[in-house]
């Protein structure tokens, strides 16, 4: 049995007011944009496409012409312009946040928004943006089948998508549904990261405790960050519109990974117009055009032929232990300028269950922490390290044999605060070996049984052990999710990483 895992580890090492700046990810601090890099958007709308084969597309009034999408879809095929996709309003009475076009707009110009003033001035400005509209998928199939079939597409676009921003969510249908992985659109997008190699990153839950497929196991879900004083200072504390329990089944698996600004926030409207807006919609794109400007870096390293990077630093579970290991929590530690609250304002990441409990990895509220882009790009940059000697500040993409470990040892003393994460797939089989159809089907999660489609995800664990005497100074031990995740403030000495597999699941988990 192979067992597929990714170790991120790292040891201590004018404030612009909008949200990609130093108060905000600090994405800006890379001197990156995102070039060479594709995107994709998947939610009920698309946004306005100013031009498409050197020809006006759409109306000027459905368009900002500062975002321009490399191409739109109406669920798999070419969507044509000014389609009910993109219009302003689709029903007379809805709110003006809940329009298609105008949400897809604001939430591409979150990404790829290539203005000259900085407050709209996307994450990743050169990067290219597939976006599907999910209402545009064929009629007759669920939202979850409309939804996979408009994911399926960018997913598979030959312009190798690495990471889908998907800013939309379904509650449950009834009592007889549950967020245990199970539903549809959750088995997709966990089946898709596997098969296609690239992130899902998803908005958290506003409306009800968990959506779908916001249950998911191998994506990003984030939560929206607010700063503690309206308007100014940094984003630094869960915003208040986020629900309070965003546990999935079963038992107390925690939904978000990490939180990012989401709390008025200058985007890109229609008519070439700015907007301001709220929610987690605008939190995931953060994240997602962070993912490129890494991709970026990746690119430019293997063309040069760098030694430690190959493909496997675009593979998604990577990018997943880069972006939880590197989040903000404390003042001064890791590069953060900012100590991160949940919405009391007053309870910080180490005051939380996570923080103190080795068999909960992330908060419920506040996942690892806040996204910080340079903090990740600095852990990212340094390359790749296979399990032995390795220096302070690194990654792995390697493997654990069935029932076996691999260690870790830190090629120097340190003290402070260490983090380490590690992060692997959920194996979800799809009944046919064909590509995705809506009426495919796929394996049933379950934690405790396998049988049948049924599958056991791999339980792995990870200890920080002083090499001195073989102390375990700290583990993460979760038992209900792919996700370990240590912070951990140690005295000086000389330390190592083991990472264990203690049971369950498939090959290639």
């Amino acid at each position: 049995m192979l067992i597929i895992a990714v170790l991120a580890f790292a040891l201590k090492a004018s404030a612009s007011e909008f949200s990609t700046g130093p108060n905000g990810i600090n994405s800006r601090a890379l001197g990156l944009t995102g070039s060479g890099v594709a995107i994709g958007q998947v939610e009920s709308g698309r946004p306005g496409m100013p031009v498409k084969n050197a020809t006006p597309f759409d109306d000027p009034m459905w368009v900002h012409n500062q975002v321009q999408p490399a191409n739109v879809f109406a669920g798999t095929t070419d969507d044509s312009s000014n389609s009910a996709h993109v219009i302003y309003q689709t029903m007379p009475l809805e709110p003006e946040e809940d329009r298609e076009g105008l949400h897809a707009t604001q939430v591409a110009g979150v990404m790829i928004a290539n203005a000259t003033t900085p407050s709209l001035q996307g994450v990743a400005p050169a990067a290219s943006l597939y976006a599907s509209a999910i209402n545009g998928a064929p009629v007759g199939l669920t939202t979850d089948q409309r939804f996979a079939m408009s994911a399926n597409r960018l997913a598979t676009h030959s312009a190798d998508v690495r990471v889908i921003n998907v800013s939309a969510r379904r509650p449950l249908a009834d009592e007889f549904q549950h967020t245990d992985g199970n539903q549809h659109a959750t088995q997709f997008v966990d089946w898709s990261t596997n098969e296609h190699d690239v992130l899902y990153v998803l908005g958290g839950g506003e409306s009800v405790p968990v959506d779908v497929p916001q249950d998911n196991f191998n994506c990003i879900t984030v939560a929206a960050s607010d700063r503690l004083t309206s308007g100014s200072g940094p984003f630094q504390r869960v915003a208040d519109l986020n629900l309070n329990d965003f546990d999935a089944e079963p038992g107390v698996r925690t939904t978000i990974d990490i939180i990012a600004p989401g709390v008025d926030i200058v985007m890109t409207g229609q008519g070439s117009s700015p907007s301001i807006a709220s929610g987690t919609s605008f939190a995931s794109p953060h994240v997602a055009g962070t993912v490129a400007l890494l991709q970026e870096w990746t690119n430019k390293r293997i063309l040069e032929n760098a030694p430690r990077w190959s493909d496997n630093a675009k593979e998604p579970e990577v990018m997943k232990a880069i972006l939880l290991n590197t989040a903000d929590k404390l003042n001064n530690v890791h590069g953060s300028k900012r100590d991160n609250f949940l919405q009391d304002g007053v309870t910080k990441w180490t005051d939380t269950t996570a923080g103190t409990d080795e068999s909960v990895s992330l908060d419920e509220h506040m996942g690892a922490g806040h996204l910080n882009a340079k903090n990740a790009f600095d852990n990212f940059k340094v390359g790749e390290y296979d399990a032995g000697t390795v220096p302070l500040i690194g990654w792995d993409y390697g493997s654990v044999g069935f029932l076996n470990n691999v260690e870790y040892t830190f090629n120097g003393q340190t003290s402070g605060w260490i983090a380490v994460t590690l992060a692997w797939n959920r194996t979800v089989v799809k009944t046919s070996d064909d590509p995705y159809l809506p009426t495919d089907l796929f394996s049933t999660y379950s934690p405790v049984d396998e049988t049948g489609l049924a599958t056991v995800m791999s339980d792995l664990n990870i200890s920080l052990i002083d090499t001195s005497n073989g102390t375990v100074k700290h583990s993460s031990v979760t038992t209900v999710d792919n996700l370990e995740h240590i912070f951990f403030e140690v005295e000086a000495g000389n330390y190592k990483i083991e990472v264990s597999h203690f049971g369950g699941g498939v090959d290639d988990a």
